[in-house]
């Protein structure tokens, strides 16, 4: 009864003879609205008939019953659509109403996309009843009797670009609110800002999706909003959920897949970019690459930065080419400002777009990036100098160039850096910038030649050059003046010493040595010293050498491993361990003992606090040995790793017990904070009486501070401003003491 009585009132308004009369004999608008109230309640019934059916019969999978239940709110979208299509005109007073539907249906099936045991039901609303709504929405998008100006006060209304602050409420949405329709006894949640949100985002690239029925004005207007999603990225409650919650495409094959957010985003924005192609709103798309590229969010960036390349990937070659040298000469313009180096993420975003783009198509482009930046004189001047170590620090795929080509830039690089560098030391004092621009050079040029483990790319003299500055820089890091010189080129060391003649590698190790032990460092360059140097011992694990303890080279090299092994941080004593497997394999295991400190980190017995144990630094660096020789594709190792494992496991366990007491938690049976292995000795935390002291009255100063501050705040008239930074100091005063609790023995 009720589909036939819909359809004599439809096919009466659709009397061709007759629409002028009909739309003077009835309100067209209040038969849109009465349509749209039966759209909204049939929805609500069925969502609550979906959530009973999987509550009570636990049926999670009868998607055509589920679709049944929907079948209704199809239907009567349906005959929304034909009235629409008649009377376009009398649909735009009941914008409003319309808008308030489409969010109210997008919203529900973003919460049922949340719920694990109702994603069927989301499934149901993407097959039988989004299609439908969004026909409707291109309906009025499309139709010729709607002005321009009116379809864009429906578009920013939709989306909520008009009154967008960052967050929606449904309340927000429309000037008609449907509380008759909308329970508020309903279980479901309707009403969260951030699906609200996440709604008109979805329904924005539902309409990018179809945007290849519309004019080129209106195709137009839609490019210039494409900031809209980088808005919605930046809300702190819908930045999770792009990774967390997944949706179904609404555009996709008949089979309907999930995808998350994120992914279903970028997807879009591809298709759409696609469909601009060589129209006039093409200009708008390349404005939002260019505007974003430096977006205060990092995820904005990332988007940013997946879009230029598939931009690069499927322009034609001049069209990018175009796009590299504006990006070159915007990277040029950033070096020669005074203030680039207070801020080094705008020159490294840029110069990482440069490089991700070069290699989406490394084959065309390496070429030309090389031809701009670097060519001929790459490294002379400062400018140059800052272009091209800004592109190695990125990576730049060196790779991809001609053999010729690389040679020469490598030559030049070597002969460019060792010029510089004979100019800077000779008055280090009045030549910082460029001492720092030395060291980041260098460590770009050694990280480049890196990657590829030295092969094809540089001589033995010309490695041997790069080597002797990068030991020479290290003289001047001690002095406070020139702080900012971090030596990291240092760790790439290791891989150098097959590559270079013996008696060039004595020379550096002894310089090394004579440096390290006869100059003290600043604490933070002391800390990257070490990292580095046990990086670089770990390459003479595979360099043959004599073991002549007369020699001063030999002797060099054991005190530099000494150093290391004295360290008790287990980072560094895993680095030390993995740099003596060449003395494993030459050097008889119960002489070993000769190669190690006295006072070593792994012959340290936390338990008992003697030094030299040879059993349990002979014990450890064995089982570390065996453990490092595991194949993991062996099964007949298994059990015993999984045995680790576990015990790995158990550690943690006791740690989380120990953060626990930190915060006022009963944690009975806690983990020795003294030590945490035994049997290596290696102690992690060792505290005394008196910082336990110290920490205890830091804890009861804190007490006083809670009591006391806030009477003396409002005595003193503070603001309310001052009075909330001050509590909100204090707060971290007091995760950081809680953090040294940890350290206190139980």
């Amino acid at each position: 009864m009720l589909n036939i009585t819909w359809k004599g009132v439809i096919a009466l308004l659709q009397t061709v003879n007759g629409k002028d009369i009909m739309s003077k004999l009835l309100d067209i608008h209040e038969i849109i609205r009465v349509i749209i109230g039966c759209t909204m309640e049939s929805l609500n019934s069925a969502a609550e008939s979906c959530d009973v059916l999987i509550q009570e019969k636990k049926d999670m999978n009868n998607i055509s019953e589920l679709k049944r239940l929907c079948i209704p709110v199809k239907f009567f979208l349906l005959n929304l659509i034909r009235v629409v299509t008649y009377f376009p005109w009398h649909a735009v007073d009941a914008f409003d109403d319309i808008i308030e539907c489409g969010l109210h249906i997008i919203l529900l099936r973003v919460e049922m996309s949340e719920s694990s045991y109702m994603k069927s039901v989301a499934e149901a609303i993407v097959e039988i009843v989004e299609p439908n709504l969004f026909i409707l929405l291109r309906t009025l998008f499309t139709s010729s009797e709607i002005k321009l100006q009116t379809k864009l006060q429906f578009l920013n209304d939709l989306i909520g670009i008009g009154n967008w602050n960052g967050s929606f409420s449904l309340s927000d949405m429309g000037k008609r609110k449907l509380d008759e329709i909308h329970s508020e006894s309903t279980e479901i949640c309707y009403g969260r800002e951030a699906n609200a949100l996440l709604s008109r985002l979805l329904i924005y690239l539902s309409l990018l999706d179809c945007s290849h029925d519309f004019g080129a004005e209106l195709l137009l207007e839609l490019a210039r909003r494409l900031d809209f999603p980088l808005q919605v990225i930046c809300d702190s409650k819908i930045y999770a959920k792009l990774f967390e919650l997944q949706v179904f495409a609404t555009c996709g094959p008949p089979k309907l897949l999930w995808q998350y957010v994120y992914r279903a985003l970028v997807k879009t924005l591809e298709m759409f970019f696609i469909a601009l192609s060589g129209t006039e709103a093409w200009a708008e798309v390349e404005e939002f690459l260019y505007r974003n590229i430096l977006h205060p969010h990092p995820l904005c960036r990332e988007l940013i930065l997946e879009l230029w390349c598939f931009v690069s990937r499927h322009c034609e070659g001049c069209v990018v080419e175009v796009h590299i040298q504006d990006l070159v000469d915007v990277l040029n313009n950033m070096i020669n400002l005074p203030f680039a180096t207070l801020s080094e993420w705008p020159i490294r975003t840029i110069t990482r777009l440069i490089c991700s783009l070069v290699k989406s198509d490394p084959c065309h482009l390496a070429c030309k990036v090389y031809e701009l930046t670097f060519g001929m004189g790459s490294f002379a001047g400062d400018v140059k100098l800052g272009l091209s170590t800004a592109l190695l620090r990125e990576h730049f795929p060196i790779v991809v160039l001609d053999d010729d080509t690389r040679s020469l830039f490598i030559s030049f690089a070597v002969k460019s850096i060792t010029e510089l560098w004979n100019e800077v030391k000779r008055n280090p004092m009045e030549n910082l910038e460029k001492l720092s621009l030395v060291d980041k050079t260098l460590c770009s040029i050694f990280e480049s030649l890196y990657q590829e483990n030295f092969q094809h790319f540089c001589d033995a003299e010309k490695l041997y050059e790069l080597t002797k500055v990068s030991v020479e820089l290290l003289k001047l890091a001690h002095k406070s003046s020139v702080h900012k010189i971090r030596c990291q080129s240092l760790r790439y060391l290791s891989g150098v010493w097959k590559k270079i003649d013996p008696h060039q590698i004595r020379g550096i190790v002894q310089s090394l040595h004579s440096l390290i032990k006869g100059n003290k460092f600043p604490e933070s360059v002391q800390r990257c010293i070490k990292i580095c140097l046990a990086e670089v011992l770990s390459g003479f694990s595979e360099v043959s050498m004599p073991e002549d303890e007369t020699d001063p080279f030999n002797c060099a090299l054991w005190e530099l491993y000494h150093l290391i092994l004295r360290e008790r941080h287990w980072a560094y004593a895993h680095l030390a361990l993995a740099s003596f497997g060449y003395f494993v394999a030459h050097t008889n295991w119960n002489d070993l003992w000769r190669f190690v400190p006295s006072d070593a980190a792994l012959a340290y017995d936390a338990k008992s606090g003697t030094l030299a144990n040879e059993s349990i630094f002979m014990s450890t660096l064995r089982r570390f040995l065996e453990r490092d020789a595991y194949n993991a594709d062996n099964w007949n190792h298994k059990p015993t790793l999984e045995h680790e494992g576990k015990v790995l496991q158990k550690t943690l366990l006791k740690f989380d017990r120990v953060a626990d007491r930190a915060h006022g938690v009963d944690a009975p049976d806690l983990v020795d904070t003294e030590h945490t292995d035994f049997e290596s000795g290696v102690q992690i935390i060792s505290t005394d009486s008196e910082i336990s002291q110290a920490i205890r009255m830091l804890q009861d100063g804190m007490k006083l501070l809670r009591r006391k501050i806030p009477a003396w705040l409002k005595d003193t008239g503070r603001n309310l401003e001052q009075q909330h930074q001050i509590h909100d100091q204090l707060s971290l005063l007091d995760d950081v003491i809680g953090q040294l609790h940890v350290l206190q023995p139980p």
